[in-house]
């Protein structure tokens, strides 16, 4: 029997393991002690673990479990339950800059109630909607190389409308068992997001000569719309929509990962 071996066709390559704009539900919540697969130099770290299911999925097989940092073991522990995280030092909280804290930072904008946490951090569990990786905010005026998968919208969290859920599930629907292409639909919803990401970008265009990176576009929201960060994570998730940015309509040419002005 020959040895199987992996295809260089470019039609049979498969997508990326990024997960990445799309909808899903928090399936587990728990801290953690976390090594990085064993990568990490410092040794391991007290994190929040948080495990997602994409809709249309209906077994744990493709599940993905991010962990963001709540600090060093030094500093934290997790508790015997795993729901909560407790201070062996000085410090007696989570640093704002923390992963695990920007994560909760974006529930909280996109209007999860905080006193689900009250008991644990499984007050997560059942929370329903969109995410999207996006850049890590500046810490102190310092640009930071670093990104961090978060919720940009929700759609149905626990305790959050009494009875039935208003997320209806895809049979009720009628769709097709496949899973549904995320589409620009949900950010454009937000008030004025068109328009404000349009602007943005347009001006970073210019800042940049008339021609800029795609992945060049989300640290820019972040620099232009910091008050209202349900605006901003709308105007992200937009920019990141290749069948946004290359529409007809827009003031810029689209090709390659490049925008470029038009005349």
């Amino acid at each position: 029997m020959s040895e199987k071996v992996g295809s260089f066709l470019p039609e049979e390559f498969t997508e990326g393991g990024y997960f990445d704009d799309k909808d899903c539900t928090i399936v587990k919540a728990e801290v953690v002690e976390f090594d990085y697969a064993g990568k990490s130099d410092g040794g391991p770290i007290c994190a929040l673990a948080v495990t997602l299911r994409e809709d249309g999925e209906d077994t744990d097989e493709n599940d993905r479990t991010e962990y963001y940092k709540i600090g060093e073991l030094s500093k934290f522990t997790p508790s015997a339950d795993r729901k909560n995280y407790i201070p062996v030092g000085s410090t007696t909280s989570m640093n704002k800059g923390a992963k695990a804290a920007l994560f909760l930072k974006a529930l909280k904008e996109n209007g999860f109630e905080m006193s689900r946490l009250a008991k644990g951090i499984d007050g997560l569990e059942a929370v329903h909607g969109h995410v999207n990786i996006v850049p890590m905010p500046p810490i102190k005026g310092v640009e930071r190389d670093l990104k961090i998968l978060i919720f940009t919208k929700l759609t149905d969290a626990p305790g959050a409308a009494k009875g039935k859920s208003a997320r209806k599930t895809k049979a009720e629907k009628g769709e097709a068992a496949e899973t549904k292409v995320a589409s620009p639909a949900a950010a454009s919803a937000v008030d004025g997001a068109q328009d404000k990401a349009e602007e943005v970008i347009v001006g970073l265009i210019t800042d940049k000569g008339g021609k800029v990176s795609k992945a060049a576009i989300p640290q820019a929201m972040f620099a232009a719309i910091k008050s209202d960060a349900q605006l901003r994570n709308a105007c992200i998730a937009l920019s990141g929509k290749v069948d946004w940015l290359s529409s007809g309509d827009r003031p810029w040419s689209y090709d390659g990962g490049e925008l470029v002005a038009l005349g």
